[in-house]
């Protein structure tokens, strides 16, 4: 997928979703791939209110939930899409020697990527996983800017990049001997 919210009907998305029972609960499953190679995914348990409505009910709560989500991915699509085409300029200092000068290059709901321009160049990332969601830091703001947290964790990467450039030598020795050695 080329990392866009496409346009789908009704009947398509119907299609696509998928209802389980979970402990005596009926639940919904609908997912689409993201630009970032992951997927945007939304499971939600059908209220109980809903069920005892019957099916047609079930198929509507679950595409207005659907058609909800897909809103606030479109969103997500349209920020992850500006940061590639408009860099954000970020420095840091590495512990109490140089400064480091870099670029903010993408960002989903789960990773900040950057490149590293001075004083060496290379690349650098930070997942921001479902631990971090739970302790409240989010990359995105709820109005889709970059969190206080995002910005903290993007000089983290910008920071890693680093100790990637300076080490550089060393982890292309350790590959080397590391190939040489499967060949024996």
């Amino acid at each position: 997928m080329d990392g866009k919210i496409k346009m789908t009907t009704q009947e398509t998305l119907e299609n696509n979703i998928q209802f389980r029972e979970d402990s005596g609960k009926i639940k919904f499953i609908y997912e689409e791939p993201a630009g970032d190679g992951g997927d945007y995914k939304i499971r939600e348990i059908i209220p109980s209110k809903i069920v005892q409505r019957g099916e047609r009910d079930i198929i509507k709560y679950a595409l207005s939930k659907v058609n909800e989500a897909r809103k606030e991915w479109k969103k997500i699509e349209d920020i992850r899409n500006s940061i590639k085409k408009n860099h954000i300029f970020l420095e840091t200092q590495y512990g109490g020697g140089p400064f480091l000068e870099g670029r903010i290059v993408g960002a989903t709901p789960s990773v900040i990527r950057v490149e590293l321009d001075k004083p060496l160049s290379g690349k650098g990332e930070i997942f921001f996983g479902i631990s971090s969601g739970w302790a409240g830091h989010h990359i995105f703001t709820d109005d889709y800017q970059i969190s206080k947290e995002g910005y903290d964790g993007a000089r983290r990467a910008l920071c890693r990049a680093y100790e990637d450039a300076l080490h550089k030598p060393e982890k292309d020795l350790v590959q080397r001997l590391n190939k040489i050695r499967n060949l024996r």
